[in-house]
């Protein structure tokens, strides 16, 4: 039997992290055309509380755009033939977050993981005024760096000091601003330690029928883990993804995998 190209490791290594057009391509897919993604998608959207998007074909059509320019998050072998996509788009201040599925030629959408709002540092207008402000403030320091330098001018002559007058002891009135300086330095120096600023906290509502994945989208969102794949499969490993309790689950920046996974075991703190 010929082995196929999707079974090099390797090469499904290298599309992540790529736009999802360009991974298609690479593995020699068929495009995602605006009909099947359109079916798929408002059959996915029912029910939930973006659901008028489903009747809406042009806001599809913006987010099929959004998914094709997205990032790979992660890529897998699925049913022998078939391969699995979890990619992530933004599309109009919001983050799409779908796990696709090609087979015999067949996209489908498996699972829609979720479609929030980007974080504010994430959007496109943040982006534009990050890159504005950096080609105003290059054009400012040119324009410094190029402007000619003042001529100095000179101290006029002074007449020399005589002996007696450097002599002179310093009046009551030239040391009493010299030791209230001493004073204050000594005051500034004693001064209390800057208080140590707290971890960030973030947390995440598990409803009841929500696949663990989106958990481990939000973490990575979040930089709490690395690789959201990696950590849905610990979570597949450890067996958390069938004993986790649906609710809310507070997690601290700087957590460890391990910690975050006990945070897990103990349960949602509401439900």
């Amino acid at each position: 039997m010929t082995e196929t190209i999707y079974s090099s490791n390797a090469l499904m290594q290298s599309i992540v992290d790529k736009p999802f057009s360009r991974a298609i391509s690479d593995l020699g897919l068929p495009d995602l055309t605006q009909p099947v993604f359109a079916a798929e998608m408002a059959s996915h959207l029912k029910g939930r509380a973006d659901g008028y998007l489903a009747h809406d074909p042009a806001a599809l059509e913006k987010m099929r755009r959004a998914v094709l320019r997205g990032r790979v998050i992660a890529a897998e072998i699925w049913n022998g033939d078939g391969l699995v996509f979890y990619v992530q788009g933004h599309h109009g201040g919001q983050a799409v977050e779908v796990r696709l599925t090609c087979q015999s030629g067949q996209w489908k959408v498996q699972a829609v993981l979720g479609v929030h709002p980007l974080p504010w540092f994430q959007s496109a207008w943040f982006r534009r005024v990050g890159v504005a402000s950096g080609m105003l403030a290059a054009a400012v320091i040119g324009y410094v760096l190029h402007q000619p330098a003042a001529p100095v001018a000179r101290a006029a002559p002074t007449a020399p000091v005589t002996a007696a007058t450097s002599a002179a002891p310093p009046t009551a009135a030239t040391a009493q601003p010299a030791a209230a300086s001493a004073e204050d330095a000594t005051n500034a120096s004693a001064g209390s330690p800057a208080a140590t600023p707290k971890p960030r906290t973030v947390s995440f509502t598990l409803a009841p029928g929500m696949p663990v994945s989106k958990l481990a989208l939000f973490l990575e969102s979040e930089h709490l883990v690395p690789d959201a794949a990696a950590f849905d499969r610990t979570l597949k490993k450890t067996g958390a993804d069938r004993t986790v309790r649906p609710g809310v689950y507070t997690f601290q920046e700087g957590m460890s995998e391990d910690q975050i996974l006990q945070v897990l075991k103990r349960g949602p703190a509401t439900r």
